[in-house]
């Protein structure tokens, strides 16, 4: 039996696991299938998985993205992003791709399934200061596919894109006895059926620490999916923010900083910063960033 190697990268974003792979590496047609097996034990585990490859349209990149219990390609993931910043000057990823770097600030604009996404990665002497993603494509595709107010099991909320972004408030005002700070058993029953045909983004206007909101991600509690941070969660909470006249501005330039990457419950000790230009109360472009990104681990997958 042939034994093949795959290149990676494990890194996280506030509790949100990532692994990054050299697509090429990767047979075509089977990187759904290695990725479900890699997010599970006893393998290196992870919430989200990069395949890369040579860009195609005039990036730098293009990336195709697994979720663990998604059984076809995601259109996005913020996460990723700011993971692979990191990666590209603290491992040798990069030069896989022959990218340049430099400081103190490199431009990486990757192809991803919403279109271009640009990347701002801030270093000095060889380390990563911050990234900042670029999200206006996402934007425009959470708008393309509808952005609107919803009820849903009672529960006022938004509708974002693929996302259901939900106060957590207003389930409390529906479900007296839920409890987001302990996650209890009535919360997790309510958010399991909120969360049935949408990814769910739950937060609240009670910040805990130096923010002006906090969240969580239950994607899919029934197996044990709740991410505790979240790029592209950030963005649909920004943008369900403005919706919802959360941010009283019209127009002009926001910036939100969201509480995440605690346990599976709402809020955290870190810092999602999100900031966004707004015209006539809508989101035309927007970035963020995250404070605490680490690369966890880099070598070779057997298979």
């Amino acid at each position: 039996m042939t034994i093949k190697t795959i290149n990676f990268v494990k890194g996280h974003m506030g509790g949100n696991e990532i692994i990054l792979l050299c697509g090429d590496q990767v047979p075509k047609g089977e990187e759904i299938k290695l990725a479900q097996k890699m997010f599970n034990p006893p393998h290196i585990r992870g919430d989200d998985a990069g395949f890369f490859y040579k860009p195609e349209k005039g990036g730098d990149l293009k990336v195709k993205i697994a979720e663990i219990g998604e059984p076809t390609f995601i259109p996005m993931c913020g996460g990723l992003t700011q993971v692979l910043g990191y990666a590209l000057f603290e491992t040798d990823f990069s030069e896989h791709f022959g990218l340049k770097l430099k400081e103190p600030t490199t431009k990486i604009v990757l192809e991803t399934d919403v279109g271009f996404i640009p990347l701002e990665i801030e270093s000095v002497a060889g380390k990563v200061k911050r990234v900042w993603t670029y999200m206006k494509a996402y934007v425009d595709y959470c708008y393309k596919l509808g952005v609107q107010p919803v009820k849903v099991l009672g529960v006022e909320a938004m509708k974002v894109g693929n996302y259901l972004v939900v106060n957590g408030d207003d389930v409390k005002k529906v479900y007296h006895d839920v409890d987001f700070e302990e996650m209890n058993e009535s919360a997790m029953q309510i958010l399991t059926k909120m969360s049935s045909d949408f990814g769910l983004c739950l937060y609240d206007l009670h910040p805990e620490h130096c923010g002006d909101a906090r969240a969580v991600f239950p994607w899919d509690i029934p197996i044990g999916h709740i991410e505790p941070s979240c790029g592209t969660g950030t963005t649909a909470i920004g943008i369900a923010m403005v919706e919802r006249g959360e941010i009283k501005v019209k127009e002009g330039s926001v910036k939100i900083l969201i509480e995440c990457g605690g346990k599976p419950t709402l809020g955290g000790p870190n810092i999602a910063e999100f900031r966004a230009t707004i015209k006539n109360g809508k989101i035309v472009d927007a970035k963020f960033c995250h404070n605490l990104v680490e690369i966890l681990a880099a070598g070779k997958i057997y298979y």
